[in-house]
């Protein structure tokens, strides 16, 4: 599946997310202006005359306080989504089918040269897909020892006696999310 299927499809996945969170916050936002409203009709009630100007600030208070507290829940909303979006990429290259991790990292290797390559001595894969990296890295020219590492989730991280290559999924979505973000926010949120 391409990265642009796997976006739009977080892409929908998040946007069903964002309705629920807009609809709470609206239920949210309702709740502090009838609170506000109702100690405004008390105050009214109690001391009209008197508090014509001590209302008109209160309200004004409020209002200021509920919009940036809606704001707050906001922006904390779509910062978890946006962040659910890019987790469920990294889920999904992580899961991909062995076809389909087969060619990603053929891919990432294909970026490296002939020398480069051949100067790989270990390569940090993970547990569940050692065997699919050697495959892949014997088919690239990469005469390396394939060492399982958990910490790597998809992906491999390369080293030879001079240079350490880091070409993991979450290195690789990392560098790429300040280029992504707006965009997936964009598609989230508008």
């Amino acid at each position: 599946m391409a990265l642009v299927d796997i976006t739009n499809k977080i892409a929908a996945e998040a946007k069903v997310r964002a309705a629920e969170v807009a609809r709470a916050t609206a239920a949210e936002v309702a709740q502090i202006a009838e609170q506000s409203a109702q100690k405004l009709t008390a105050a009214k009630r109690a001391k009209i005359s008197e508090l014509d100007a001590t209302i008109a600030s209160a309200q004004k208070v409020a209002l200021s306080r509920a919009r940036r507290d809606a704001r707050s829940v906001i922006d904390s909303a779509q910062r978890t989504m946006i962040d659910d979006v890019f987790g469920e990429a990294l889920a999904q290259i992580a899961g991909s089918d062995d076809v389909k991790y087969k060619q990603w990292i053929g891919g990432l290797l294909e970026t490296l040269s002939d020398t480069e390559r051949a100067g790989i001595a270990q390569v940090f894969a993970p547990t569940a897909r050692v065997e699919i990296t050697k495959e892949v890295c014997a088919a690239q020219g990469v005469d390396a020892e394939i060492v399982a590492d958990d910490e790597v989730v998809a992906g491999m991280r390369l080293e030879s006696e001079t240079v350490a290559y880091d070409m993991t999924v979450e290195r690789l979505l990392g560098d790429a999310r300040s280029e992504l973000e707006p965009v997936v926010a964009g598609k989230l949120f508008s």
